[in-house]
């Protein structure tokens, strides 16, 4: 991807996100089900689940500092393990990885958004001419990158956190997408351009991020700007995919991978009403329950291989929900295509 201009929009000019958005809200009629540490049923919250939001208040209590969270300093420690006070540019990364497996808010939410708002804010450094590095060099000249950690109200130790000056791909990923999941579009997106434009293939190799070494690991995060950009949400055991174009009323094109199959999702609105559709382009992918953002109430009609086909419909704010009484069994080369007319 090329990119020219980069702008970081400040954060009272976020983009409104979509209100079916996925990672944010969770609809009835689909509960998680997880086997990890959050487990959430029709009868309530399990224990796990109450133990892990009792922690989660004292997380909060104990290291929020009303702007981000800060760390508590362990004095048997080395002090290049830590930050103290420090903004911590991946502080978030447990919620970030929450979100993608729909297991909700970890910490308050407002608490969340603000925290991501101090990054982008105080992490973001536009250029690097006369910086000093302290270990390696990943961002230099002209570029813009996410410093891994600032101290931005002073206090910065003599002995900082290792690599604290250094500018990773991957957690650039990690909070762009992380971003885009809260609403902040324009600032995710930002990080995502600035980091591409490093890599745009004129000074350095554009299917090379490097960071520890060559192809490193952490640079897969970019797949979860996919998922965000997207809105996607996939429950293999109850054949539901949710998408929710995060990036407005424009056209919408992006591919998705799934358990099973890959393929296209596009969306497209004319003034008249909404059309999506969903292609498989290979494997197979069951859908029993399709939920898209985005879309106003209107007449719903559904086809798959060009044919019509019933669906109940359940409309929910800023977007619907179909629900198929048998899976709809998608093959390579078919779609399912919804239209909603006003």
């Amino acid at each position: 991807m090329m990119v020219g201009t980069v702008h970081f929009i400040g954060p009272g000019r976020s983009r409104s996100a979509p209100a079916i958005n996925p990672r944010r809200r969770v609809n009835a009629t689909w509960p998680i089900v997880s086997p990890g540490t959050w487990t959430v049923v029709r009868g309530g919250l399990s224990a796990r689940a109450i133990s892990m939001s009792s922690n989660s208040r004292r997380y909060d209590e104990l290291l929020w500092n009303g702007e981000f969270y800060i760390q508590l300093l362990d004095e048997s420690a080395p002090p290049e393990d830590q930050f103290g006070t420090g903004c911590l540019a991946d502080q978030l990364f447990g919620q970030w990885w929450a979100h993608l497996l729909d297991l909700g808010y970890l910490l308050p939410a407002e608490h969340v958004r603000t925290t991501l708002r101090s990054i982008v804010r105080y992490n973001v450094r536009r250029g690097f001419q006369g910086f000093e590095h302290g270990f390696r060099v990943f961002a230099d000249r002209d570029d813009w990158g996410l410093l891994v950690c600032t101290w931005p109200h002073g206090g910065r130790p003599a002995v900082p956190v290792r690599y604290c000056d250094e500018v990773w791909t991957g957690m650039e990923y990690q909070v762009g997408a992380h971003c885009i999941i809260e609403g902040m579009v324009d600032e995710g997106l930002g990080l995502i351009a600035a980091l591409r434009q490093r890599y745009a293939g004129t000074r350095r190799n554009p299917y090379n991020e490097i960071e520890c070494g060559d192809h490193y690991a952490r640079a897969m995060a970019g797949w979860s700007v996919l998922e965000a950009v997207s809105g996607l949400s996939y429950d293999a055991t109850r054949d539901a995919v949710r998408f929710a174009p995060a990036t407005g009323d424009g056209p919408f094109r992006a591919p998705y991978v799934l358990v099973t199959g890959w393929g296209t999702f596009e969306q497209s609105s004319d003034g008249v009403g909404t059309r999506s559709e969903v292609r498989c382009d290979f494997g197979r992918v069951m859908v029993r329950t399709l939920a898209l953002g985005g879309i106003e109430p209107g007449f719903v009609v559904v086809e798959f291989t060009g044919a019509e086909i019933p669906s109940d419909v359940e409309w929910i704010d800023g977007g619907v929900i179909l629900l198929f009484s048998t899976p709809v069994n998608l093959g390579a080369g078919t779609s399912l295509v919804i239209t909603v007319s006003r």
